[in-house]
């Protein structure tokens, strides 16, 4: 999806590029709402990498609790 610029220029992102479809001046006229744009998307990502490593964290620490559990009940039952 793109987003509309002021001067008619439109920008959307393909991949791992901005695409910018206006007149090359509008470009420089639209610099610092890219580089706003910019800002925000890194910043959104690097709040979404946090969650992903929390949760991954998390879910480490349930398999390591997990596994104490089950080690704690091994050791406590005996069948000799």
């Amino acid at each position: 999806m793109g987003r509309n610029m002021l001067g008619g220029c439109r920008a959307d992102v393909r991949g791992n590029y901005i695409i910018l479809d206006c007149i090359p001046e509008e470009i420089e006229k639209q610099h610092e709402y890219l580089k706003h744009d910019v800002s925000v998307a890194n910043q959104g990502y690097q709040e979404y990498l946090k969650r992903v490593e929390a949760q991954a964290l998390q879910a480490a620490q349930a398999r390591k609790a997990e596994l104490e559990k089950i080690e704690g009940l091994k050791s406590r039952l005996k069948f000799d």
